[in-house]
């Protein structure tokens, strides 16, 4: 057997060594997609955690001016800051929709994931007891 020899003043990549590189990238991709993903849906969840937040103040901020949480329930951003009487709340983001239910002196908020990443997601903030927030799986984060 001989080794093959190059011509003199040729030089690249054999089909072969293309082939390899194109085969490690490939899983490569295959690995860090689906995490990156991941974070992603992790990021948008927290977001909404965040926004639940804000909402909870602005609701805090309502009952110390008027004695009293907003007495109807809203499902959309929209909605809710209607019952607030201002604008004082906007989500930051649109993949999550808002809810809000008057409870005895007190309130649920939820955030339901829509789309296909975040079908499946669902963070409830509850404003008379923190430890009973929770979050679905789906969220791939936690309270």
């Amino acid at each position: 057997m001989s080794a093959s020899v190059r011509p003199q003043g040729h030089s690249g990549f054999t089909l072969i060594e293309m082939m390899v590189v194109v085969s490690i990238v490939g899983i490569l991709l295959l690995v860090a997609v689906p995490s990156y993903q991941r974070h992603v849906q992790a990021a948008k969840a927290n977001t909404a955690k965040s926004d639940l937040m804000a909402l909870s103040l602005a609701l805090e901020n309502h009952k110390l001016l008027h004695l009293a949480y907003p007495a109807a329930s809203a499902d959309s951003a929209s909605a809710i800051r209607a019952a607030l009487g201002n604008n004082s709340w906007q989500p930051a983001q649109t993949e999550f929709n808002y809810g809000y239910q008057p409870q005895s002196g007190s309130f649920l908020l939820t955030a339901s994931g829509v789309g296909p990443q975040l079908s499946g997601c669902v963070l409830k903030l509850s404003g008379a007891d923190h430890s009973a927030n929770t979050s679905t799986s789906a969220c791939q984060t936690q309270w």
